[in-house]
């Protein structure tokens, strides 16, 4: 603490004399020892008795470092109307963790950005509130990874760091600047885990039609009634994955079969049909046209 005593009467001149000391002493420490100063000043008194009350003021103002950054002058005037609440809503979580949910980083980051600019825009958030908003931020990235989590331990570390990495920053900016790198770090296990499910089903299904082509009840809709799926998302979701419509892959399995049944030489057309899932022989006659460019009949005769 460094008490200073001022012979101004004008307010304003004492006011302006306070804080150029307070930043020469910062660039002097900074110059001479590298020391980076955050210093902050209480309002004018006039008498030995409000020392104490000075000092208050100043100690109160530092504390907003928290907010202001480090390396400047806080004055008491500046923090004297902070407001006493904080704006992150229900619905601006609920956008959060649902962009989270998905792996979208940048729309997270947008609405992560838009909590702290909202908050943090100047020095009109209290103290007690900054820290009370800290740890809902916290609470809504702990939340949110032991939501999705389920089996993960790499996940689970993670989420102890970010935690510990939360409690020891000192501004606003150290934890935005974590906040972000955590969101950033759940959104890929968010997309890791999306790929590790996408490939399992993807190769699940081909598993299923290779094991049951012979069915005539297989379809689109049949195989979606299998694993809980939307028929319309299923066969949008094979053709990304596999880069071959559904029912285009069902048919590949069904004509590479009844190839190999023709080529044995005893069976007919009807048989070899009724073999691998298609009702009558038309329907074979028809993939084959449509897939190979000619008849079951004509290859039979090319293979025999």
């Amino acid at each position: 603490a460094c008490l200073i005593n001022l012979n101004y009467s004008n307010r304003k001149d004492n006011e302006k004399n306070l804080i150029e000391i307070a930043n020469e002493a910062q660039i002097f420490l900074h110059d001479k020892f590298g020391i980076n100063l955050t210093t902050s000043t209480s309002t004018i008194h006039s008498s030995m008795e409000h020392i104490p009350c000075a000092y208050n003021e100043a100690y109160e103002a530092m504390q907003y470092k928290m907010i202001l950054g480090k390396g400047i002058t806080i004055q008491y005037n500046d923090i004297k109307n902070v407001k006493n609440n904080y704006e992150y809503s229900l619905e601006s979580e609920y956008q959060l963790i649902n962009a989270i949910k998905v792996g979208d980083f940048n729309k997270g980051k947008q609405i992560l950005d838009t909590v702290f600019y909202n908050n943090f825009k100047g020095p009109s958030l209290s103290i007690q509130m900054a820290k009370c908003l800290h740890f809902d931020l916290i609470s809504t990235m702990i939340k949110i990874s032991n939501d999705i989590n389920v089996g993960n331990n790499s996940l689970l570390t993670a989420q102890a760091e970010a935690v510990s990495r939360f409690l020891e920053c000192k501004t606003i900016e150290e934890i935005k600047i974590n906040m972000t790198k955590t969101l950033e770090e759940i959104c890929l296990s968010v997309e890791e885990n999306k790929k590790s499910h996408n490939n399992n089903l993807s190769e699940n299904i081909i598993d299923f039609v290779k094991k049951n082509y012979y069915d005539a009840n297989m379809s689109v809709s049949y195989i979606a009634d299998q694993y809980n799926i939307n028929a319309d998302y299923l066969s949008r979701f094979f053709k990304e994955q596999t880069g071959m419509g559904l029912l285009d892959y069902i048919n590949k399995v069904r004509l590479d079969k009844s190839k190999e049944i023709l080529e044995g030489g005893d069976v007919n057309i009807e048989e070899a049909a009724a073999k691998v899932g298609y009702f009558n022989s038309n329907a074979l006659i028809r993939a084959f046209k449509r897939y190979e460019g000619i008849t079951p009949g004509q290859y039979k005769k090319m293979k025999l």
